[in-house]
């Protein structure tokens, strides 16, 4: 029975490693948890806007229409005449 060259039972593994971590990384890309991302999220935003920024949920998808969504988003005015004034958004991005 013929079992192969070295080189192609190398080549082989190789083919079978590459193609698991592919496998793992799609189904990590698939499962993100994208909530986790708030704090961050709004905390950049803060930074920049130098105002209070809240998201209450965060959610996106990488495969069938890729988008992101963030619900809840709430932005604060600055201090000044118009303090204690807030707005509301729900901000959807579809590519």
């Amino acid at each position: 029975m013929f079992r192969g060259t070295p080189l192609s039972r190398a080549l082989k593994i190789i083919g079978t490693v590459v193609g698991a971590v592919i496998i793992v990384l799609l189904l990590v890309i698939a499962f993100f948890p994208w909530n986790r991302l708030r704090g961050p999220v709004s905390r950049a935003m803060s930074a920049q806007l130098q105002r209070p920024v809240h998201i209450a949920a965060l959610h996106g998808s990488l495969f069938w229409g890729p988008h992101v969504q963030v619900r809840g988003l709430t932005i604060g005015n600055p201090s000044g005449p118009a303090a204690g004034r807030w707005s509301r958004w729900i901000v959807s991005i579809w590519c």
